[in-house]
């Protein structure tokens, strides 16, 4: 079984916030059990899917293309359209792709 992930990378500072970039990554059990034990050891409870949660992430790291920061997530469904997987996508890589709109 796998599952997909979209993950939004964002850096926080005073003056507000700096987009990093987006990591599309497909979370395999594997990846899913990798990330069991960061649950477990950050305190957080695994129920509720936050153990393919830090597959994802852990997987991101494993990858090279996790910039840091802060990092909101969201599952894909099966049917979503093609995008690129495993590599760290840029503002203007998204306008080009379709996926976000150009700044004005």
């Amino acid at each position: 079984m796998t599952r997909t992930f979209w993950l939004s990378f964002v850096k926080v500072t005073p003056e507000g916030t700096e987009f990093l970039g987006v990591c599309v990554v497909e979370v395999t059990e594997a990846d899913r059990k990798s990330g069991w034990h960061k649950c477990i050891a950050r305190g957080m409870p695994t129920s509720h899917g936050r153990d393919w949660i830090a597959g994802a992430i852990n997987r991101t790291h494993r990858l090279g293309i996790n910039p840091g920061g802060n990092v909101k997530f969201v599952e894909l469904p099966p049917d979503h359209p093609p995008v690129p997987l495993d590599r760290l996508l840029s503002r203007a890589e998204l306008e080009q792709l379709g996926i976000v709109e150009p700044k004005p």
